[in-house]
């Protein structure tokens, strides 16, 4: 006979491996759907129309540089 914390245990193990597995079907979903949008999309502007491809980002936190590591010399 198993005890009662193992079946907690293992019936709480299935559970999270299940929604694990949910998250990454949906994932897998998601860039599959992306990337058949982006694939469709062969209609390229020449040059010319450089200004209209213009866009920026708004960084709601600033950007910050990394600092690296003294180097072992």
């Amino acid at each position: 006979m198993v005890s009662p914390d193992t079946a907690i245990s293992i019936t709480f193990g299935l559970i999270s491996v299940s929604i694990s597995l949910l998250g990454v079907w949906i994932s897998y979903l998601t860039l599959r759907a992306m990337s058949l949008d982006t694939g469709n999309n062969n209609n390229q502007l020449p040059f010319v129309h450089e200004r209209i491809l213009r866009h920026e980002h708004t960084h709601i936190i600033a950007p910050f540089a990394r600092k690296r590591a003294p180097s072992m010399v």
